[in-house]
């Protein structure tokens, strides 16, 4: 049996008993009542019987509905508890393809353009500068498939974000989709994909020694509810990405910060690292499931 089980069966026992203490200490309470009633002059001595009789049965029956209410209460949580834990919708990562088609969603990094105003070039520089970023730069596509029970509500891509890299203490990559993208339901044994654009060029260490590769971590953001609207639920799906430099360009579209030089890069992915939260409404923020589950057993204590 698990804690949380014994919490609940602990606290249930604690109304019994409160229960039963009240339900045998009222007629005494009646009964003083009445007796006391009697010697004030207010009801007439000799009904007391009749008194007792009749405020025992009211007390009885309100005892009664209040269990029931209690039990239809209790019956009705443990019921839909026990519903969001059998169709609990579980977003996990399917397949990774470039060639796969499907519903997909857009999500990328994009690169800053810089130039002097003074620059004669500036407007040939940012069209060739456009055309090396955006040309094909589809890197790959992720599919995530729905392995839950029941399904997904109000599904929505939150964001995507660059979380660091491991080459530049400051670098000048942007998100480029920064808005909510609405997904919808996803039912059982369904699936969506987000393509995800990366840049074709960086700014790169131009003497990178021995590094024969770098780092590029991102985090997606996907949040969506179970069928009933009742948890709400997010899984960041941290991605660490292998940056390879191929060659160095001769023209640099804009002097980045010295020992920087415009490189075409490609990229691997090494591992995905998925973490699933739970919207907390008494913190107002998404929580781990463990801290979620022993929240939850913290509000069923007495």
């Amino acid at each position: 049996m698990n804690e949380k089980k014994i919490f609940i069966i602990l606290k249930w026992l604690f109304v019994l008993v409160i229960f039963a203490v009240a339900f045998l200490s009222m007629p005494i309470f009646f009964e003083k009542l009445i007796l006391w009633l009697i010697d004030k002059k207010i009801i007439c001595e000799g009904s007391d019987s009749n008194y007792v009789n009749f405020y025992a049965t009211i007390l009885s029956g309100l005892f009664t509905l209040v269990g029931v209410i209690i039990t239809i209460k209790y019956e009705d949580r443990i019921r839909k508890e026990e519903e969001s834990i059998l169709y609990k919708p579980i977003l996990v990562i399917d397949d990774i393809n470039i060639k796969k088609s499907g519903y997909l969603r857009d999500v990328g990094l994009g690169m800053e353009f810089f130039s002097s105003f003074s620059d004669p070039n500036k407007s040939f520089k940012y069209e060739e500068f456009l055309k090396q970023q955006d040309n094909n730069n589809s890197k790959y596509k992720v599919f995530i498939k729905n392995n839950g029970r029941g399904e997904t509500f109000n599904t929505v891509l939150e964001k995507f974000e660059l979380v660091n890299v491991n080459w530049d203490d400051k670098i000048n990559l942007y998100s480029k989709y920064s808005s909510n993208q609405y997904i919808g339901e996803i039912l059982k044994e369904d699936s969506f994909g987000i393509d995800v654009h990366l840049p074709n060029f960086l700014f790169m260490p131009e003497r990178p020694d021995s590094q024969k590769w770098y780092e590029l971590r991102t985090n997606t953001y996907i949040s969506y509810s179970d069928m009933f609207n009742r948890i709400k639920y997010q899984l960041c799906i941290h991605t660490v990405h292998k940056v390879i430099i191929e060659n160095f360009e001769d023209e640099q579209p804009y002097l980045y910060k010295e020992g920087y030089k415009y490189a075409k890069v490609r990229y691997e992915i090494m591992y995905f690292i998925p973490k699933m939260s739970i919207f907390s409404f008494k913190h107002k923020k998404y929580i781990s499931e463990k801290s979620y589950t022993l929240e939850k057993i913290k509000d069923s204590r007495f």
